[in-house]
């Protein structure tokens, strides 16, 4: 961990000469990197398992209320799909590579002409995913999506 410093002489005359500063070298003591390590993965943690609860919270109700979807739309590139739920909730699912379950949600729900809804979620907070139950009224059971899920940036 290490943090660029460029010399000032260098940065007046526009050229890229650095220098870097290395984190032992501004935590000398040792317990004291450990502690401040600590610390920040402590802090990392915390907020990792509050925006997992804070979208735990939203998607159990969009469940229980059985709001319909209204629109899958690609999203970022290198992410996976924008789902906008039918009261405008938007929410980017990414999903493993070659997972179908994004493309049906995307085409097979439009091809049926029925309302397709988030039945069920459940969270895995080892691995950060959650598992997302889709259903349509004439589906014998419903589709199965593990995904991470975030709010949509922008």
């Amino acid at each position: 961990m290490s943090i660029p410093r460029v010399n000032r002489q260098a940065w007046s005359r526009g050229l890229r000469r650095t220098r870097r500063i290395r984190f032992r070298d501004t935590v000398p003591l040792r317990r004291d990197r450990r502690d401040l390590r600590r610390l920040l993965r402590r802090a990392a943690r915390a907020v990792r398992s509050e925006r997992q609860a804070e979208m735990s919270a939203l998607l159990q109700r969009l469940a229980a209320a059985r709001v319909p979807l209204s629109a899958v739309v690609p999203g970022p590139p290198g992410a996976g799909g924008v789902v906008v739920f039918g009261d405008g909730t938007r929410l980017l699912l990414v999903t493993g590579r070659g997972d179908p379950g994004l493309r049906w949600l995307s085409e097979g729900h439009r091809a049926a002409g029925a309302p397709v809804w988030l039945v069920r979620a459940q969270p895995s907070f080892a691995s950060g995913r959650f598992r997302l139950w889709f259903a349509a009224p004439g589906s014998a059971r419903p589709a199965e999506l593990l995904a991470r899920v975030g709010p949509v940036a922008g």
